[in-house]
């Protein structure tokens, strides 16, 4: 639509009879050539293949996901199977499952720094491991994993009852049956 304006009159301003009264009119251009038709069709099909291409690129690349997706999820139900059923076979599997050992079972360890307690590993090669064997024994990072394993396994593993909070604000009582002079 093309419009034509005899004043500048701001649309905002202006109520529509002002608008229409200032000399703007409305005019629609409805002579196309023959090229500028086709030429519009031929952009509407363009958009349309665009779209229909878009659509099978993004069912193609949903296809090879899902297919990544199922095979994952295959081999992990895999493992949980045999891990469930060696827990079957070792007589574990009243105590735990595989969500507890995935959870609450921490890592086994052979190693325990002496002093920073949070150090464990099974690892000799582990950078805090070396730099402490620069200096002090294998033993002793042995002999402090002995000493704490079980209580760590046993802290670990057990439920902790959270306590509760109580407040010990009571509000003061009103009786008056105490007050002096009564009695």
């Amino acid at each position: 639509m093309a419009k034509i304006a005899a004043k500048k009159v701001s649309k905002k301003l202006a109520s529509k009879s002002l608008y229409e009264k200032a000399g703007y009119v409305e005019v629609k251009v409805k002579n196309k050539t023959p090229e500028q038709l086709e030429i519009e069709g031929l952009q509407k099909q363009k958009r349309e293949a665009i779209k229909e291409f878009d659509k099978r690129i993004k069912a193609k690349k949903m296809s090879a996901r899902h297919g990544q997706i199922e095979n994952t999820w295959k081999k992990l139900e895999d493992i949980k199977k045999m891990v469930s059923q060696a827990l079957k076979d070792s007589g574990l599997s009243g105590a735990y499952d595989l969500k507890k050992i995935a959870t609450k079972v921490p890592d086994y360890y052979i190693y325990q720094h002496p002093t920073k307690k949070i150090l464990k590993t099974n690892d000799k090669q582990a950078q805090w491991v070396v730099d402490f064997l620069k200096r002090g024994s294998e033993q002793t990072l042995i002999d402090t994993a002995n000493k704490t394993r079980n209580e760590y396994f046993i802290s670990q593993t057990t439920k902790t009852k959270k306590r509760n909070k109580t407040t010990t604000n009571t509000p003061p009582t009103t009786d008056t049956s105490q007050a002096e002079g009564i009695g």
